[in-house]
């Protein structure tokens, strides 16, 4: 059954009439199948039950259903920063997931590029590794001043650390970002932003 075709609902229907993609059920309503009329006795469960129908997007032009071909859906990567050419270019993988450990950095180190030092390259590669670890790397990262932060590769690594919404928890909030509604977290990490400023405000190269 198509929306425009059940009656109970199509005259709070807004739109055109012709438009291809509606929602559609493969159930029938309660209305439609045999257990529309009960005989006596019966309670108010029996009569008053929860609507049948469970709407999926339907092509109203090749007539199949659509909704199944957005589960395989994945747009991560046209959310992703990508990191400038320079010397972080080879570090892009490290920017964009978080399912790398600091392990892995530390074996990896032969990619590190000759105008970095071992530090700054470990310090951008741990930043992401571990979902529920990056708002800590990010406070220590901003505390030890390992990273340099004029660069626009270090930058684009920040913002898709703290940026990225990642795994929403039952009350509506996202674990990934957790710390953020801990008020102790939340004023160590404006001190840090503050201390950053201050020490970088003279200098122009920063």
């Amino acid at each position: 059954m198509l929306l425009p075709q059940y009656a109970s609902l199509s005259p709070y229907r807004v739109g055109p009439l012709d438009q291809r993609i509606t929602l559609g059920s493969e159930t029938k309503s309660f209305l439609n199948s045999h257990y529309r009329s009960r005989s006596l006795p019966c309670t108010v469960d029996d009569i008053c039950v929860n609507n049948g129908l469970r709407f999926r997007l339907y092509d109203t032009t090749t007539f199949v259903w659509v909704s199944g071909d957005f589960l395989g859906a994945d747009i991560a990567d046209i959310c992703t920063y990508q990191v400038p050419s320079g010397p972080y270019n080879a570090l892009q993988h490290y920017l964009s997931g978080t399912q790398h450990t600091s392990n892995e950095v530390l074996a990896d180190q032969a990619i590190c590029h000759a105008d970095l030092t071992l530090h700054e390259y470990i310090a951008f590669g741990s930043l992401r590794s571990g979902n529920l670890l990056q708002w800590i790397n990010m406070l220590r990262e901003l505390r030890a001043r390992t990273l340099t932060f004029r660069d626009p590769a270090v930058h684009l690594l920040l913002l898709q650390a703290s940026l990225e919404v990642g795994e929403l928890l039952t009350d509506g909030f996202r674990v990934w970002h957790d710390e953020l509604r801990v008020s102790n977290f939340g004023h160590a990490l404006l001190d840090e932003l503050q201390s950053l400023e201050v020490s970088v405000e003279t200098n122009w190269q920063e």
